[in-house]
């Protein structure tokens, strides 16, 4: 045998041996779990099923399997904890899930779900009904952040309220229906009385309302009217039907309506508009008379009676001088200011510093004349000319 060959297949040999020991140390590495051993995710328990029985589970995680402390929980809360509901708004007799996460660190048995104070772990779902509107917190302890809480709202919604039952209908073969409208009443109110007949082809109605109302004429088989009964009272509509004059069916209905106690009052005074009445202790009411200015707190309020001031300064002036004429008026509608010398002004008042007069020749009589609700007004001013002395 040749010594070469022999050291050749020997190396051959030895490398396939080295490269199946790599080939197995990377295959190895690439499917160690790092000594951590696959468990399924806490996500599991929120798991739903398909039509044809396969397990769902949400894919928030990029791989499979899960590790522990590898996405299984979500992002720790800032605040120590969460708490939500799924959903938050439930009508009577629903339910609502809860779920809620703790941060790393809690301490073991510490946290609670209230109310109830019912212990729970770090995280997880819980199923509740509340029949009311209600705040559920979640409270613990850290290691080292301390106490902590968080709550989440579920609101009872209120159910819409039932419709109306639907109004009776007539007795079988009434044929007729009457209501008092109010159907209770005090002594000496009214009510009013509707009825109706059932009309049938080819035949007249002939009926009447007792007591009170009498005969109800052929035309007028359905209709209304006013009653005041001084005490309790059935009023019955009957009649009939006749075919040429000659009854064929008859009909018959009835209403009661209740009076109860005389209906009292304080008796006094009380204005309604301008217009004074009067409410008796019965609670019948008189008209008193309509305010000729005003009516308030039960009576009839007079105008004030108008008031006014004219005044002229300067007083006295020299001859040809002018002057101001100032005036101010309370309680009046329209004013009017005169003089002899041809000077006229109108307004409730004088504008700011008063009205300027022509020159004054002679001594001038200022009138102020005004009319208001409670009656007239008149006042005078006058301006007298500085006599001129002359020596003699």
């Amino acid at each position: 045998m040749n010594p070469h060959a022999s050291v050749k297949a020997s190396m051959r040999s030895l490398l396939w041996l080295v490269f199946a020991l790599v080939l197995l140390s990377v295959l190895s590495s690439g499917v160690s779990t790092g000594g951590k051993e696959s468990f399924i995710s806490s996500e599991l328990r929120f798991a739903d099923a398909s039509p044809s029985g396969l397990s769902i589970v949400p894919a928030s995680c990029p791989s499979d399997p899960h590790f522990a402390g590898e996405c299984d929980l979500p992002p720790q809360p800032a605040s120590g904890c969460i708490i939500v509901a799924d959903p938050t708004s439930i009508a009577p007799g629903e339910r609502t899930n809860l779920s809620w996460n703790s941060a790393k660190g809690t301490r073991e048995g510490s946290l609670t779900i209230s109310p109830g104070a019912v212990r729970v772990d770090e995280n997880g779902l819980l199923t509740v009904m509340p029949s009311q509107t209600t705040t559920y917190t979640l409270s613990g302890t850290g290691s080292k952040s301390g106490a902590f809480s968080c709550s989440v709202t579920v609101t009872i919604t209120s159910p819409p309220p039932p419709p109306p039952p639907p109004s009776p209908p007539p007795p079988a073969g009434s044929n007729c229906t009457i209501v008092g409208n109010p159907s209770t009443v005090t002594q000496g109110q009214s009510t009013t009385l509707s009825w109706t007949a059932v009309p049938i082809s080819g035949r007249t109605i002939t009926g009447s309302i007792t007591p009170g109302v009498g005969s109800i004429p052929p035309l007028s088989a359905n209709g209304s009217a006013s009653v005041s009964p001084s005490q309790t009272t059935t009023y019955t509509y009957s009649g009939q039907y006749r075919l040429f004059g000659f009854p064929t069916d008859s009909f018959s209905c009835s209403a009661v309506v209740t009076v109860g106690g005389a209906a009292s009052c304080t008796a006094q005074y009380y204005c309604s508009g301008n217009d004074l009445y009067y409410r008796e202790s019965s609670c019948t009411t008189r008209f008193i008379e309509r305010c000729s200015y005003l009516c308030s707190g039960g009576a009839c309020v007079p105008a004030p009676v108008p008031t006014g001031d004219i005044t002229v300064s300067p007083a006295l002036v020299r001859l040809g001088e002018t002057t101001k004429v100032t005036w101010v008026t309370a309680n009046v509608t329209s004013c009017t200011v005169t003089a002899g010398n041809g000077d006229s002004w109108s307004g409730l008042s004088s504008p700011a510093g008063g009205q300027t007069t022509r020159q004054i020749v002679t001594a001038t009589i200022y009138t102020l004349s005004c009319t208001g609700p409670g009656g007239n007004l008149t006042d005078t001013a006058t301006v007298n000319i500085l006599p001129v002395f002359q020596e003699i």
